[in-house]
């Protein structure tokens, strides 16, 4: 399970909010437009320009609109919109800040700044063609459902909601938009074991329905969830025990099979998972460290993808980031990597490495930039 913040710092989260300007917003950096967005637990979201070797310039912070918890952000594809999911847990409800990016980066709240999610609400996906989203709402075993209009504001979809599993935590869509893949942390209530991955195909509007077979299994509490670019495999990061990543082949009606070998060692406690957009290399944030034994430093595990989608660990099988390595994102075309680190352990920072032939990873000088309080996710606008 995700993060839960102590009580004190939940109230403090909400009251910075209730203090901040409406019409506040996150604007570029004095060396260039922003590329890349970072949400704090003090409901808070940092800002950072790309530099011409990956280095981030950190630009200035502002709050977000709502008062949840800030778990997961998602860009439109065009680069235009920027949608934050808000746990409000203390009040048994979820929400959706919903924002503009202006042309120098700039988040600007939309004249509806929030729309209502359902209880647990932790993670979210976009469509490709950038008119439907979905949430995964984990205290309530759904996905709230929306259609994206002009502005970029969201709806809710006619059938608001759809079920899942336990603890839905993680979701993604295909690339041709056609599936919606969501990662429960327990196959079931019986079961606290194993998680599962609901399935889905996209109709009419963007309405899910659940497939004739509607999950297939995962390892211990699956935590991330990622498509490869061309469609063919889907990789699900296992937070819990020795399963690492579970590997899926996504069969002619989006359907998953489990690979032959269905899971690869990765580093303890994995928590988030990035795939090229080569589809060649895939890496894996690891929250308690590089090997089998727990650590205050973070890790990320990496792969290279052979032909039949299969992830063969690298010569080197992971490099070290920082305190709780807990989300990660590739931006520039895959030329750069940035791990979120939540500071639970350590200070709280952005690892930024470059991506060296072969798909290794190589951290960059310095290899940290200053985080905000206890981050938690990353977004790369497209134009990075």
């Amino acid at each position: 399970m995700r993060h839960r913040l102590p009580a004190s710092l939940a109230v403090g989260s909400a009251l910075l909010a209730l203090f901040a300007l409406a019409g506040s917003s996150v604007a570029a950096s004095a060396g260039g437009g922003v590329s890349v967005y970072v949400t704090n637990s003090d409901n808070t979201v940092s800002s950072y320009a790309i530099g011409d070797r990956g280095t981030l310039a950190a630009g200035p912070t502002a709050t977000i609109s709502g008062t949840g918890v800030p778990y997961a952000m998602a860009i439109s594809p065009n680069g235009r919109y920027a949608y934050v999911v808000e746990d409000h847990y203390a009040k048994a409800t979820g929400s959706v800040a919903q924002y503009t990016i202006t042309g120098s980066g700039a988040l600007v709240p939309d004249p509806t700044p929030t729309v209502k999610a359902g209880v647990g609400s932790i993670a979210i996906a976009i469509s490709p063609g950038g008119n439907y989203a979905y949430v995964a709402n984990e205290d309530s075993g759904t996905v709230s459902q929306y259609t994206i209009g002009a502005g970029g504001m969201l709806s809710a979809a006619p059938a608001n909601t759809v079920k899942a599993g336990v603890a839905p935590d993680a979701i993604a869509v295909s690339p041709n938009g056609s599936y919606v893949y969501v990662a429960n942390q327990y196959a079931g209530k019986a079961s606290q074991k194993a998680g599962a991955v609901s399935q889905y195909t996209v109709g009419s509007g963007g309405a899910l329905t659940s497939d004739s077979v509607a999950a297939v299994a995962a390892g211990g509490q699956p935590d991330a969830i990622a498509v490869s670019p061309n469609g063919s495999h889907v990789y699900v990061a296992n937070f819990r025990g020795a399963g690492g990543v579970s590997q899926y082949t996504v069969g002619a009606t989006g359907m998953l099979t489990a690979d032959r070998t269905a899971t690869v060692r990765a580093g303890t406690a994995p928590h988030a998972i990035a795939i090229s957009p080569s589809g060649r290399y895939v890496y894996v944030a690891t929250e308690d460290g590089v090997g089998g034994v727990k650590s205050t430093a973070g890790g990320v595990s990496q792969y290279t993808v052979g032909s039949s989608g299969a992830l063969t660990p690298d010569r080197r099988p992971a490099v070290q980031a920082g305190a709780g390595a807990f989300a990660l994102a590739l931006a520039a075309g895959g030329r750069y990597l940035y791990v979120v680190n939540d500071g639970t352990r350590g200070p709280a920072a952005v690892s930024q490495y470059t991506v060296a032939a072969g798909g290794m990873l190589k951290p960059d000088g310095p290899p940290t930039v200053k985080g905000g309080d206890l981050p938690l996710a990353i977004a790369v606008a497209p134009r990075s």
